[in-house]
């Protein structure tokens, strides 16, 4: 499925990935951080995914690791998955992205005190980006790399220092903001106007932009229970088709599950600035 990214955003992360993958002296590693819910990950894929670049993702809180030195060796191997991709695929170039990235052990809540492998991650990382023939990689060749995460300043200050790190602070704009959420329920609502995309950004302005796919969601679920309650049986293969061929929702019932959800959650939009 194809989605909307701002022009800001797309702009930002193909310079990244251009760049960083033959000029030794720009940072091999771009920060993206920003409130959750507003697409990061997902951006960085697609953007990258559509431009012919090969997308190595590993979600950082899988880089605790039980054992001393296991969240290196983690980040090794998916460096060594991208030097083989490279050696294999001549005309597609691979980049890596680790996802929340201030949850693994180079971030640290205020207060509590880097462990061993926090402090060996982050040096790896600052090797990597220093001089990738020093990282023992099998390669001296440099994949760019993208990390997202709510809040970058709980990572060791040393990794994201410039020449290292660039880090882009991704909070759209109320046009950017209207502009995703109008393209993003033009697909299931094919008639949707721009006035009412504009009027449903601004009253649920404080919720991130995946609360209105989690409200399209609740439409599904709903309609989907609808279906089995009108035929009296579960019929999966009938509701696969119906449903990812396009399924269409009404506005009416959109308004209601975004109220619905609304009523029930209290989750705050800046989160990253109540943390500053």
């Amino acid at each position: 499925m194809d989605i909307y990214v701002p022009e800001r955003f797309q702009r930002k992360v193909l310079a990244h990935a251009i760049t960083a993958s033959f000029f030794e002296r720009y940072p091999l590693i771009l920060a993206i951080q920003g409130p959750p819910g507003d697409g990061k990950s997902s951006q960085v894929r697609h953007v990258l995914k559509r431009s012919g670049f090969a997308v190595i993702t590993n979600s950082s809180a899988l880089l605790a690791g039980s054992f001393e030195a296991e969240p290196v060796r983690q980040l090794r191997d998916l460096y060594g998955r991208a030097r083989d991709f490279a050696s294999a695929n001549k005309t597609q170039p691979p980049v890596i992205l680790l996802e929340d990235f201030d949850l693994s052990p180079a971030g640290r809540e205020n207060g509590v005190r880097y462990t061993v492998n926090s402090q060996l991650l982050a040096a790896f990382l600052m090797n990597l980006a220093d001089d990738v023939a020093s990282c023992e990689v099998g390669t001296t060749r440099r994949f760019p790399i993208f990390m997202t995460g709510n809040d970058f300043s709980l990572v060791h200050q040393p990794l994201t220092r410039p020449g290292r790190m660039n880090v882009f602070s991704w909070e759209p704009t109320d046009q950017e903001r209207i502009d995703v959420i109008y393209a993003m329920l033009s697909i299931h609502i094919p008639k949707l106007e721009r006035k009412d995309a504009d009027r449903l950004s601004r009253q649920y302005k404080r919720f991130p932009i995946a609360f209105f796919d989690a409200a399209i969601m609740d439409c599904i679920a709903s309609e989907a229970l609808r279906n089995v309650e009108i035929t009296g049986e579960i019929d999966f293969q009938h509701l696969q088709r119906h449903f990812n061929n396009g399924f269409h929702v009404e506005l009416a019932d959109l308004s209601d599950a975004l109220r619905d959800r609304s009523d029930s959650s209290s989750a705050p939009r800046s989160f990253m600035r109540s943390r500053t």
